[in-house]
Protein backbone atom coordinates (compact mmCIF):
# COMPACT_ATOMS: atom_id res chain seq x y z
CA UNK A 1 0.00 0.00 0.00
CA UNK A 2 1.41 3.55 -0.86
CA UNK A 3 1.32 6.65 0.75
CA UNK A 4 -1.82 8.54 -0.16
CA UNK A 5 -1.64 12.25 -1.41
CA UNK A 6 -1.71 14.67 1.37
CA UNK A 7 -5.23 15.52 -0.13
CA UNK A 8 -7.65 13.33 -1.42
CA UNK A 9 -10.20 16.27 -1.82
CA UNK A 10 -9.87 19.34 -4.25
CA UNK A 11 -6.42 21.10 -4.40
CA UNK A 12 -7.50 24.87 -4.55
CA UNK A 13 -3.58 25.83 -4.49
CA UNK A 14 -0.10 24.73 -3.33
CA UNK A 15 3.28 26.08 -2.25
CA UNK A 16 6.41 24.21 -2.46
CA UNK A 17 9.67 24.89 0.11
CA UNK A 18 12.68 22.82 0.59
CA UNK A 19 11.60 22.63 3.48
CA UNK A 20 7.63 22.58 3.87
CA UNK A 21 4.61 21.87 1.42
CA UNK A 22 1.20 23.93 1.64
CA UNK A 23 -2.20 22.81 0.39
CA UNK A 24 -5.22 24.53 0.47
CA UNK A 25 -7.78 22.06 0.14
CA UNK A 26 -11.30 21.60 -0.43
CA UNK A 27 -13.65 18.07 0.61
CA UNK A 28 -17.40 17.98 -0.46
CA UNK A 29 -19.94 16.91 2.15
CA UNK A 30 -20.27 13.85 3.45
CA UNK A 31 -17.46 12.28 1.84
CA UNK A 32 -16.12 8.77 3.40
CA UNK A 33 -12.34 8.50 3.36
CA UNK A 34 -11.47 4.66 4.06
CA UNK A 35 -8.15 4.07 6.02
CA UNK A 36 -4.71 5.84 4.62
CA UNK A 37 -1.97 7.27 5.40
CA UNK A 38 0.81 9.97 4.45
CA UNK A 39 4.39 10.45 4.03
CA UNK A 40 5.09 13.23 6.35
CA UNK A 41 4.58 14.66 9.48
CA UNK A 42 1.87 17.25 8.61
CA UNK A 43 -0.90 19.90 10.46
CA UNK A 44 -4.27 20.50 8.94
CA UNK A 45 -6.50 23.49 9.99
CA UNK A 46 -9.90 23.82 9.83
CA UNK A 47 -10.81 26.97 8.30
CA UNK A 48 -14.45 26.03 7.03
CA UNK A 49 -16.41 23.20 7.59
CA UNK A 50 -16.18 19.83 9.60
CA UNK A 51 -15.13 16.18 9.70
CA UNK A 52 -14.45 13.47 11.84
CA UNK A 53 -11.10 11.71 12.15
CA UNK A 54 -10.60 7.96 13.32
CA UNK A 55 -7.30 7.52 14.77
CA UNK A 56 -5.83 5.16 17.04
CA UNK A 57 -9.37 4.20 18.06
CA UNK A 58 -10.57 7.51 18.94
CA UNK A 59 -12.77 9.63 16.93
CA UNK A 60 -11.57 13.38 16.81
CA UNK A 61 -14.48 15.93 16.37
CA UNK A 62 -12.57 18.68 13.57
CA UNK A 63 -14.59 21.80 12.73
CA UNK A 64 -13.54 25.65 12.31
CA UNK A 65 -9.86 26.73 14.00
CA UNK A 66 -9.54 22.63 15.47
CA UNK A 67 -5.63 21.86 14.93
CA UNK A 68 -4.60 18.40 14.21
CA UNK A 69 -0.89 17.12 13.76
CA UNK A 70 -0.33 13.44 12.89
CA UNK A 71 2.83 12.10 12.68
CA UNK A 72 3.91 10.10 9.38
CA UNK A 73 2.45 6.94 8.40
CA UNK A 74 -0.29 7.42 10.97
CA UNK A 75 -3.20 5.31 9.51
CA UNK A 76 -6.62 6.74 9.47
CA UNK A 77 -10.31 7.18 8.46
CA UNK A 78 -11.99 10.50 7.61
CA UNK A 79 -16.00 11.37 7.26
CA UNK A 80 -16.98 14.90 6.40
CA UNK A 81 -19.81 17.01 7.61
CA UNK A 82 -22.68 18.17 5.60
CA UNK A 83 -20.30 21.35 4.50
CA UNK A 84 -17.90 19.80 3.61
CA UNK A 85 -14.32 20.73 4.71
CA UNK A 86 -12.25 23.62 3.67
CA UNK A 87 -8.54 23.32 5.36
CA UNK A 88 -5.00 24.05 5.17
CA UNK A 89 -2.20 21.57 5.04
CA UNK A 90 1.24 21.69 6.04
CA UNK A 91 3.65 18.60 5.52
CA UNK A 92 7.30 18.74 6.40
CA UNK A 93 10.15 17.56 4.68
CA UNK A 94 12.67 15.65 6.34
CA UNK A 95 15.20 19.02 7.16
CA UNK A 96 12.29 19.53 9.18
CA UNK A 97 12.70 16.53 11.43
CA UNK A 98 14.23 18.51 14.27
CA UNK A 99 11.66 20.87 15.07
CA UNK A 100 8.66 17.92 14.21
CA UNK A 101 10.50 15.96 16.72
CA UNK A 102 9.29 18.06 19.89
CA UNK A 103 5.47 17.68 19.15
CA UNK A 104 4.16 14.46 20.61
CA UNK A 105 4.19 10.53 19.30
CA UNK A 106 1.17 10.79 19.12
CA UNK A 107 -1.26 12.54 17.28
CA UNK A 108 -2.26 16.32 18.62
CA UNK A 109 -5.61 17.20 18.49
CA UNK A 110 -6.79 21.15 19.83
CA UNK A 111 -8.64 24.62 19.51
CA UNK A 112 -6.51 27.24 20.53
CA UNK A 113 -7.07 30.61 19.15
CA UNK A 114 -3.31 31.72 19.01
CA UNK A 115 -2.64 29.11 17.26
CA UNK A 116 -5.03 29.38 14.76
CA UNK A 117 -4.58 33.22 14.57
CA UNK A 118 -0.89 32.12 13.26
CA UNK A 119 -2.33 29.72 10.61
CA UNK A 120 -4.78 32.27 9.36
CA UNK A 121 -1.49 34.59 9.04
CA UNK A 122 0.37 31.19 7.45
CA UNK A 123 -2.67 31.22 5.07
CA UNK A 124 -2.62 34.96 3.56
CA UNK A 125 0.90 34.46 2.44
CA UNK A 126 -0.38 31.66 0.40
CA UNK A 127 -2.95 33.15 -1.09
CA UNK A 128 -1.20 36.77 -1.24
CA UNK A 129 2.69 35.34 -1.43
CA UNK A 130 5.58 38.32 -2.46
CA UNK A 131 9.26 37.94 -2.60
CA UNK A 132 9.83 37.44 1.34
CA UNK A 133 6.74 35.06 1.43
CA UNK A 134 8.98 31.71 1.88
CA UNK A 135 10.95 33.24 4.96
CA UNK A 136 7.92 34.19 6.68
CA UNK A 137 6.14 31.58 6.29
CA UNK A 138 8.96 29.60 7.44
CA UNK A 139 8.88 31.98 10.78
CA UNK A 140 5.22 31.61 11.08
CA UNK A 141 5.41 27.63 10.95
CA UNK A 142 8.43 27.69 13.54
CA UNK A 143 6.08 29.75 15.80
CA UNK A 144 3.01 27.30 14.90
CA UNK A 145 5.37 24.24 15.87
CA UNK A 146 6.36 25.99 19.37
CA UNK A 147 2.81 27.39 20.63
CA UNK A 148 1.12 23.56 19.82
CA UNK A 149 4.35 22.30 21.65
CA UNK A 150 3.48 24.89 24.53
CA UNK A 151 -0.23 24.41 24.22
CA UNK A 152 0.26 20.25 24.69
CA UNK A 153 2.51 21.33 27.63
CA UNK A 154 0.09 23.55 29.09
CA UNK A 155 -2.52 20.87 29.26
CA UNK A 156 -0.34 18.83 31.26
CA UNK A 157 2.55 20.15 32.36
CA UNK A 158 3.38 17.94 35.17
CA UNK A 159 4.50 15.04 32.22
CA UNK A 160 6.94 12.72 34.19
CA UNK A 161 10.32 12.13 32.65
CA UNK A 162 10.85 8.38 33.67
CA UNK A 163 7.94 8.04 31.34
CA UNK A 164 10.46 9.38 28.53
CA UNK A 165 12.57 6.93 29.14
CA UNK A 166 9.89 3.94 29.46
CA UNK A 167 8.35 5.51 26.06
CA UNK A 168 11.79 5.34 24.38
CA UNK A 169 12.60 1.66 25.43
CA UNK A 170 9.09 0.40 24.13
CA UNK A 171 9.64 2.48 20.81
CA UNK A 172 13.44 0.68 20.19
CA UNK A 173 12.12 -2.84 21.65
CA UNK A 174 8.55 -3.22 19.92
CA UNK A 175 9.13 -6.34 18.36
CA UNK A 176 10.68 -8.02 22.00
CA UNK A 177 8.56 -9.42 24.56
CA UNK A 178 8.71 -6.84 26.94
CA UNK A 179 7.00 -7.21 30.35
CA UNK A 180 5.32 -4.88 32.86
CA UNK A 181 7.12 -5.94 35.38
CA UNK A 182 10.54 -5.29 33.78
CA UNK A 183 9.43 -1.94 32.18
CA UNK A 184 8.12 -0.88 36.24
CA UNK A 185 11.36 -1.93 37.38
CA UNK A 186 13.84 0.03 34.99
CA UNK A 187 11.06 3.32 35.99
CA UNK A 188 11.46 2.86 39.44
CA UNK A 189 7.33 2.81 39.91
CA UNK A 190 4.85 0.25 40.81
CA UNK A 191 3.19 -1.03 37.15
CA UNK A 192 -0.07 0.12 38.18
CA UNK A 193 1.21 3.34 38.16
CA UNK A 194 2.88 2.66 35.32
CA UNK A 195 -0.15 1.60 33.81
CA UNK A 196 -2.24 4.65 34.56
CA UNK A 197 0.53 7.38 33.70
CA UNK A 198 1.14 5.71 30.41
CA UNK A 199 -2.72 6.13 29.18
CA UNK A 200 -2.69 9.71 30.75
CA UNK A 201 -0.04 11.10 28.71
CA UNK A 202 -0.29 9.00 25.99
CA UNK A 203 -3.80 8.24 25.37
CA UNK A 204 -3.52 4.47 24.83
CA UNK A 205 -2.61 1.21 26.67
CA UNK A 206 0.99 -0.14 26.72
CA UNK A 207 -0.39 -2.87 24.93
CA UNK A 208 -2.11 -0.74 22.60
CA UNK A 209 0.71 1.32 21.65
CA UNK A 210 3.27 -1.75 21.06
CA UNK A 211 0.81 -3.29 19.14
CA UNK A 212 0.24 0.08 16.71
CA UNK A 213 4.34 0.34 16.30
CA UNK A 214 4.64 -4.03 15.25
CA UNK A 215 1.45 -2.93 12.63
CA UNK A 216 3.11 0.16 11.31
CA UNK A 217 6.43 -1.40 11.05
CA UNK A 218 4.99 -4.33 9.19
CA UNK A 219 2.70 -1.89 7.24
CA UNK A 220 6.23 -0.14 5.60
CA UNK A 221 7.84 -3.41 5.19
CA UNK A 222 4.96 -4.99 2.98
CA UNK A 223 4.79 -1.48 1.20
CA UNK A 224 8.62 -0.76 0.42
CA UNK A 225 10.18 -4.65 0.39
CA UNK A 226 9.29 -8.29 -0.80
CA UNK A 227 9.94 -9.91 1.98
CA UNK A 228 8.33 -12.74 2.58
CA UNK A 229 5.10 -12.39 5.14
CA UNK A 230 6.09 -14.71 7.29
CA UNK A 231 9.31 -12.88 8.20
CA UNK A 232 7.87 -9.80 8.54
CA UNK A 233 5.74 -11.08 10.84
CA UNK A 234 8.48 -12.50 12.78
CA UNK A 235 10.50 -9.44 13.22
CA UNK A 236 7.30 -7.60 14.27
CA UNK A 237 6.93 -9.87 16.85
CA UNK A 238 4.35 -11.85 16.18
CA UNK A 239 5.11 -15.58 16.48
CA UNK A 240 2.26 -17.31 14.84
CA UNK A 241 0.83 -16.07 11.49
CA UNK A 242 -2.75 -16.27 11.68
CA UNK A 243 -2.95 -14.04 15.03
CA UNK A 244 -0.17 -10.95 12.78
CA UNK A 245 -3.23 -11.81 9.71
CA UNK A 246 -6.04 -11.18 12.05
CA UNK A 247 -4.58 -8.44 13.91
CA UNK A 248 -3.54 -6.70 10.83
CA UNK A 249 -6.57 -6.71 8.94
CA UNK A 250 -8.15 -5.64 12.39
CA UNK A 251 -5.78 -2.21 11.98
CA UNK A 252 -5.74 -1.33 8.31
CA UNK A 253 -8.98 -3.21 7.43
CA UNK A 254 -7.08 -5.39 4.64
CA UNK A 255 -4.79 -8.75 5.15
CA UNK A 256 -1.27 -8.22 4.74
CA UNK A 257 -1.28 -10.06 1.10
CA UNK A 258 -3.82 -7.57 -0.11
CA UNK A 259 -2.24 -4.61 1.64
CA UNK A 260 1.03 -5.48 -0.30
CA UNK A 261 -0.67 -5.94 -3.48
CA UNK A 262 -2.96 -2.74 -3.37
CA UNK A 263 0.80 -0.37 -3.03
Amino acid sequence: MSYSPITLGRCIRSYESEHFILTETVHPPFLKLESHHHERPNISFVLRGSFSERVQRETKECTRSSVLFKNAGEIHSDIYGKHGAHCLIVEFRPEWNTATRALAQTPVHLRDPKTFGLALKLYRELIQPDSVSDLSMQGILLELLSQITRQEKANDSSFPLWLKGVHEVVSENFAKAITLRELASLASVHPGHLTRAFRRYYHCSLGEYIRKLRLQYAARELRDTDTPITEIALRAGYYDQSHFTHAFRKYTGKTPGAYRNSG
